[in-house]
């Protein structure tokens, strides 16, 4: 093929939609393409070259991709990262962030590539809007899912992801917040506070006036990440809880879902549950319980466990005469995992004994005795050495002499027969 054809097809290939990528693999002109991507003498048939590579790796599927990648597209992408043409380096960091957006594997592929170097060498303020979401995304794309530990590798880019989230520009916003969700999962979560320590704040704002379910959801996520670190890093999110309020509310569910999750990681000690009591959060939870959406459910019931599990009596109290126990024999009643079920064992324990000591027991145990849970309870006894077995066999205790002594259920007379030995093995 000779350059006046190759030239033609450059700018068919990028015009036409969608782009015949098929057809540009079946008659083998890559080579072609990847050749006129160096030709720096002819800037503008070398740009037209990139995009065409650039929009195979972007709509491609992957066996259409890999062909491209046999031909050496990465290493090329690369090195027109050093480029002196600003256009030309956009256009690589695009066509690298689609490659290492396809898979994991061409992830890696463009990672060892040492790709990331090089964008973050060009990744700066200076630049235009353009060329910032290029690399923006590129960067998202790459750190998109690794492992927590190799996150450092993308520290350097973290003061200006975090600076990016005061853009207008809904790209950069969007490529910052990915980048930052991926990053905040592992120790870089220190770095993006240390940074920027209005962040969680920025997050907030982000939520409140964007009209992107998706920009909002990788906004809470970083939040929530933040969240679950340590507790000085948590009250980051506590100070933004006014807002975190609002969201409950929000018509999307996959907002409150996130909101849910957030809280459930701001609720482990009593400082921050009485900030989450005092926020009026609680009687919000109530209101999203009547959703049918079991993951939203869930999430509430985390919050819920937390309280009663690392909260003070008073604090404990308050969750009962919001009437969240049951909901909490609800959910043990439900498809909830085994970790959420051992914590809502712990919580009903605790909630009967805290009741004991205040002088309501009696009722607790009515209302518990409404639903049937001791069978799921009894599980737990099936091995003395797993840390549930004193748990269930506390409540069992609570019940005792009561309707399962006389029970002909058989899984009920095993469990009292647990709880006899129980009691004789502890003297009493």
């Amino acid at each position: 093929m000779n350059h006046r054809s190759c030239h033609s097809l450059c700018f068919f290939s990028v015009d036409v939609s969608p782009a015949p990528i098929q057809q540009i693999i079946d008659i083998h002109v890559i080579h072609c393409f990847i050749k006129f991507s160096n030709l720096y003498e002819n800037s503008v048939l070398q740009l037209e070259a990139i995009k065409v590579l650039s929009t195979i790796v972007k709509f491609g599927t992957l066996d259409q991709i890999g062909a491209v990648l046999e031909a050496g597209i990465v290493p090329l992408f690369v090195l027109l990262l050093l480029s002196s043409n600003e256009e030309v380096r956009g256009e690589a960091a695009l066509g690298l962030g689609h490659i290492a957006g396809s898979s994991e594997a061409n992830r890696d592929c463009v990672l060892a590539a040492d790709a990331l170097s090089l964008l973050l060498r060009n990744f700066n303020e200076q630049l235009p809007v353009s060329s910032l979401r290029s690399i923006s995304y590129a960067i998202s794309r790459l750190c998109y899912e690794i492992l927590p530990d190799a996150t450092l590798e993308f520290a350097s880019a973290i003061p200006l992801l975090t600076r990016l989230l005061s853009s207008e520009d809904t790209d950069l916003l969007a490529h910052s917040c990915m980048a930052l969700g991926e990053l905040s999962k592992g120790p870089c979560i220190e770095v993006i506070i240390q940074t920027n320590m209005t962040v969680v704040q920025r997050l907030v704002d982000i939520i409140l006036r964007s009209t992107s379910t998706e920009l909002q959801t990788s906004a809470l996520k970083i939040i929530g990440n933040i969240a679950a670190n340590q507790a000085s890093i948590a009250q980051y999110v506590i100070d933004a809880l006014p807002s975190l309020v609002w969201l409950l509310g929000h018509p999307n569910q996959e907002i409150r879902l996130n909101v849910c999750w957030t809280l459930s990681n701001i609720t482990t000690t009593p400082k921050q549950i009485q900030a989450v009591i005092d926020a009026a959060i609680l009687p919000k939870l109530s209101e999203i319980l009547k959703e049918t959406e079991f993951n939203i459910r869930k999430e509430v019931g985390w919050v819920i466990s937390n309280i009663v599990l690392f909260g003070t009596v008073n604090q404990v109290q308050y969750t009962i005469n919001e009437g969240f126990t049951p909901f909490l024999c609800i959910l043990l009643q439900q498809e909830a995992g085994r970790g959420l079920k051992k914590g809502l064992i712990k919580c009903l324990n605790r909630i009967l004994f805290i009741s004991e000591r205040k002088g309501k027991l009696e009722g607790i145990i009515n209302l518990i005795d409404n639903y049937d849970i001791m069978d799921i309870i009894g599980k737990y006894l099936s091995d003395e050495n797993d840390e549930m077995y004193s748990h269930a066999l506390d409540i069992i205790g609570y019940f005792y002499d009561r309707n399962m002594i006389i029970s002909d259920d058989p899984n009920k007379q095993l469990i009292v027969s647990h709880y006899l030995r129980y009691r004789i093995s502890i003297g009493k």
